[in-house]
């Protein structure tokens, strides 16, 4: 046996068990972080949960490339808690005898909406679709499609922190009003049923959302003006959004510059 191997079985055999503890948790929670850290590229499109700034819109129709984001580990368990929450409260409104939980895919085809389904990959919720509106370069996902009481509403699932569920009262908070107005919209049913859950103790709240004949006009105007600004090469002045928006933005560094959006290759040079 070697110098180096005796000394290693020496340290081994005297390392504190809280120390044990730290490299397994360094490991751990490192290689987390790193499945979870890819290269984002840019989608070309417009999503209706990224509505709330005209400006990262236009950069991400652009093609600007993202500033690239390291998530922390809590933050890859709060979103993949999200998509497991959601997966078991579709599964038990599907189950329920008296709703009829409906293919989004088939919907949109018997509707005849000008809008492309998206194909089903083997790991993805059952009761989700990707929908494509390529003429207004939109790409959404909803969490379903039910009927129930003779009515046809958009399901929306939407999971928090505790003292933010608790601050709901009887309205839809603004934040996921454009959202669901441009599902309305895209799809053509009037109403959205939000299903709210506290992440804490897995409470619920329900609340219907029926967007208003302005609020639809707002949406065609803000969609057409952001496709506007990108044939145009213009980037829109920053708007006065929640720090929070900002905080997660893909482009927050870009932004910080004022840049200018391109989506040319030879033009990722960006002027002042």
């Amino acid at each position: 046996m070697g110098r180096k191997s005796l000394l290693s079985m020496i340290n081994s055999a005297t390392k504190p068990e809280k120390d044990y503890a730290e490299e397994f948790f360094n490991a751990f929670t490192k290689h987390i972080e790193k499945e979870n850290t890819k290269e984002r590229h840019p989608s070309f499109n417009i999503t209706p949960s990224g509505l709330k700034c005209l400006r990262a819109i236009v950069y991400r129709l652009s093609g600007v490339k993202t500033d690239g984001f390291t998530p922390s580990y809590s933050l890859c368990g709060i979103t993949e808690s999200g998509s497991n929450r959601h997966e078991v409260n579709q599964g038990y409104i599907d189950s329920i005898e008296t709703f009829n939980f409906i293919d989004v895919g088939k919907y949109v085809k018997e509707h005849k909406l000008p809008l492309e389904v998206g194909e089903k990959k083997d790991f993805e919720s059952p009761y989700e679709t990707h929908l494509y509106d390529r003429k207004n370069h939109i790409s959404f996902l909803v969490d379903g499609i039910i009927e129930f009481s003779g009515k046809t509403f958009i399901l929306e699932i939407k999971t928090m922190v505790q003292t933010k569920f608790w601050k709901i009262k009887d309205d839809v908070p603004d934040e996921y009003k454009l959202q669901a107005t441009c599902y309305s919209l895209l799809l053509g049913i009037p109403q959205v049923m939000f299903l709210f859950e506290d992440r804490n103790i897995l409470t619920k709240k329900c609340l219907v959302y029926t967007p208003t004949e302005e609020e639809k006009n707002n949406m065609r105007d803000l969609i057409a003006s952001c496709n506007d600004y990108v044939n145009k090469k213009i980037v829109p002045a920053k708007p006065v959004v929640d720090r929070k928006v900002c905080s997660y933005c893909d482009y927050k560094k870009t932004c910080s510059k004022s840049v200018k959006a391109y989506s040319s290759e030879e033009d990722e040079k960006y002027s002042e």
